[in-house]
């Protein structure tokens, strides 16, 4: 993105399979010097059974004063007693708040 204030959003569902509990974790991680990042949010949720579908959305807003040093990544994590997700599915979306025009 361009500079500017920034709401974004990432949502994320799965469904379980083989009637295993499953864990999902959700992050939007940030840097404003292209290195050292850090968690602007998480969310978690957990399936318990077959084919029931959960899901979370993670949201922050997020200052891009530099678009060479700030920037964003969206991380998905699992954890499964046994077996797997059936399926994972994401989206992100931007929505800029402040253009910052120079």
């Amino acid at each position: 993105p361009s500079t500017g204030v920034w709401y974004v959003v990432f949502n994320m569902f799965s469904n379980g399979a083989n009637n295993t509990a499953q864990y999902q974790v959700g992050k939007i991680v940030t840097t404003t010097n292209n290195s050292s990042y850090a968690v602007a949010a998480q969310a978690a949720y957990s399936i318990s059974d077959t084919n029931y579908w959960e899901s979370c959305t993670i949201d922050a807003i997020i200052d891009v004063t530099n678009t060479t040093n700030v920037k964003v990544k969206f991380q998905q994590q699992s954890q499964s007693t046994s077996g797997d997700l059936h399926s994972v599915r994401r989206y992100i979306k931007w929505i800029i708040l402040v253009n910052q025009i120079t």
